[in-house]
Formats: C-alpha cells, sequence, structure tokens
C-alpha cells in the first residue's frame, strides 16, 4: 500500500497505529530488561547471604 496516496485521516491513523506497536515492543522490551534484571539481582543478594552465613558459622576459619 503506497502510503502517500491515502487520505489524511487514514494516513495519521496509520501512523498513530505504527506509533503504538512502536510503544507496546519499547514496553514489552522493558518489562523482559527488569525482569532479567531483578532475576540477577536476587541471585547475587541471596549469593552474598550464602556467603554471610557461612562466615558467621565459622567455615572461612575451616578453609584456611
Amino acid at each position: 500500500m503506497k502510503i502517500d496516496k491515502i487520505n489524511e485521516e487514514d494516513h495519521n491513523a496509520y501512523k498513530r497505529y505504527w506509533e503504538n506497536k512502536s510503544y507496546e515492543a519499547s514496553m514489552v522490551n522493558t518489562i523482559k530488561f527488569d525482569r532479567e534484571y531483578n532475576l540477577k539481582k536476587a541471585k547475587k543478594e541471596k549469593a552474598i547471604e550464602i556467603a554471610k552465613n557461612l562466615i558467621n558459622a565459622g567455615v572461612e576459619k575451616e578453609l584456611k
């Protein structure tokens, strides 16, 4: 379809449609990024917690 041959109202509707699709894609990517970031952060926090518990239990001294 040649976009330059449609009337202004249809052209504006077409343009809005693709702007909305672009916004939707951006939101999906943001949600994916946030989920991955939060999973990595949670794993790192869990590893730190485990390390602290091991140190407090004296495991560090046993390894030397």
